[in-house]
């Protein structure tokens, strides 16, 4: 997060740092060894120390790292998900198992440990859960992709035309906005730090709302200036900064999401295919792992558990991605709101609001059993579909745009998109070649001299996510 307040976010109103009961941790013992487990070099472990230079106050949090109270919510997150679907429907095994769940998460530190700190809480949050049961237990496998592979968030350092999209509208978003924003600097001068202090740049509304959110959700006693009215203005043109390009340009979503729609769509299709005893999803081509892949595993040297009292981790780098097997019940993404905003845009069940901390989506693929007893559905020449999706965030059952008219002609719910409906609407944001989209468009000169075209084919790649359901099948 940029800061660029003069004094904000150094610690909570008792006087500790963010993350003081999870920088300790932090000093974890690290064992690597090759894939196959025969690394001829015998490393010792390392316990990592943090140095700081500034002496900052203690428990002060590093760059990237989940705080205290981000790790609770999510351990919360995680209980709350275990009284759903292990404890409520049965969905899910009481225990972690890889088999049953997957895990992915981009590299950033406090996205791996938000992935560490919900399946603790998921598998390990029960009451006949102890500290042993933990420690022993199977590691929680994490798989994170290389940035320059990374598709958790828009990756607008992999393709160029997204990056192009992006700046120029930010550009006239600033340039149309100038006035708002110069008000806001004006309100808040007292408290902003200065073009040169921020080392050359002004602070931009996003800046703004990033640090004013952040303090807000951990208790940090906010300037008199920032009335309710003015965080609501901060937050807005925030969101017109950020969102409104992938709102109003659906090449944007393609570029930005398309990749994630794509993952979460192939999940489901290996349920629905193994449900109509259809041949399975081809397994996507693996690239061999880099020589210089390495496993690690992170654990609390002291006896505890590692960072959030929750499982051990594995981090296996740049593994592909390939379809889950149909036992496969749950696939947990853990990536940030640059994740949240674009996906929820492409579903048609974006609110224009900045998602908040912790905030998430889940997709379930439902399976009907029986027809619905309605009046609709009696009413309705259109017989239930076997497979519904239904979206919720922030635990909230959401309905998708799109899905209104397929939805009422089932007689369903409005929040129960048909499957079918549900591909339909994810095509339209799946780039069909990647490579070829993120390219920028030749110049206006080099493009009159070139003649003719290779021919472009609209093959839909199709590969894996998460999913639960009615009669449960997957979550996502």
């Amino acid at each position: 997060m940029f800061n660029p307040f003069r004094a904000l976010l150094w610690q909570t109103p008792d006087g500790r740092g963010f993350c003081a009961a999870s920088s300790p941790l932090r000093e974890f013992s690290a064992e690597a060894g090759g894939l196959d487990g025969r690394d001829p070099l015998a490393l010792p472990p390392v316990r990592l120390h943090y140095e700081d230079r500034y002496r900052r106050p203690a428990g002060f949090c590093h760059a990237g790292q989940l705080t205290d109270l981000g790790r609770q919510r999510m351990w919360a997150l995680g209980q709350r998900l275990r009284r759903l679907y292990v404890d409520r429907l049965r969905f899910l095994p009481p225990r972690y198992h890889p088999e049953t769940v997957s895990v992915l998460s981009t590299e950033i530190p406090r996205a791996v440990e938000s992935a560490q700190a919900l399946v603790g809480g998921l598998f390990y949050g029960g009451p006949d859960s102890t500290p042993h049961s933990v420690l022993h237990g199977p590691p929680v496998h994490i798989v994170v992709r290389e940035e320059r592979s990374e598709f958790l968030y828009p990756n607008i350092r992999q393709c160029p035309r997204l990056a192009a999209l992006m700046a120029d509208f930010r550009k006239a978003a600033t340039d149309g906005h100038k006035a708002e924003l110069a008000r806001l600097h004006e309100e808040l001068r007292p408290h902003l730090l200065s073009a040169p202090e921020l080392g050359g740049r002004a602070a931009t509304a996003a800046d703004m709302y990033d640090a004013l959110a952040s303090a807000r959700a951990h208790g940090v006693k906010l300037p008199p200036e920032v009335t309710p009215d003015l965080f609501r203005r901060v937050e807005q043109l925030a969101v017109h900064y950020w969102w409104t390009p992938y709102a109003q340009q659906k090449e944007a979503v393609r570029l930005g999401a398309g990749r994630v729609v794509n993952t979460l769509v192939n999940a489901m299709e290996v349920h629905v295919r193994h449900d109509r005893g259809e041949a399975p999803l081809p397994p996507a081509p693996a690239a061999p792992p880099p020589p210089a892949q390495r496993q690690l595993t992170a654990v609390d040297p002291d006896g505890g558990l590692a960072y959030a009292a929750g499982p051990g981790i594995s981090l296996n780098l740049a593994l592909p991605v390939v379809p889950p097997a149909p036992a496969q019940r749950l696939t947990v993404y853990s990536a940030h709101d640059s994740t949240v905003a674009p996906l929820l845009i492409a579903l048609g069940a974006y609110d224009g609001q900045w998602p908040d901390f912790g905030s998430h989506v889940t997709l379930e693929l439902l399976e009907v059993v029986g027809q619905p007893d309605t009046g609709r559905a009696k009413a309705s020449s259109v017989g239930p579909p076997r497979h519904v999706v239904r979206l919720l965030y922030n635990h909230q059952p959401v309905a998708m745009a799109q899905c209104a008219a397929a939805a009422a002609a089932a007689g369903l719910d409005a929040t129960l998109c048909p499957y079918e409906q549900f591909r339909k609407i994810a095509a339209e944001y799946i780039p069909t070649d990647m490579r070829r989209e993120c390219r920028l468009p030749p110049a206006p000169a080099a493009a009159a001299s070139r003649a003719g075209g290779a021919p472009v084919t609209n093959s839909v790649a199709t590969r894996p996510a998460q999913a639960p359901a009615t009669a449960p099948r997957a979550v996502a």
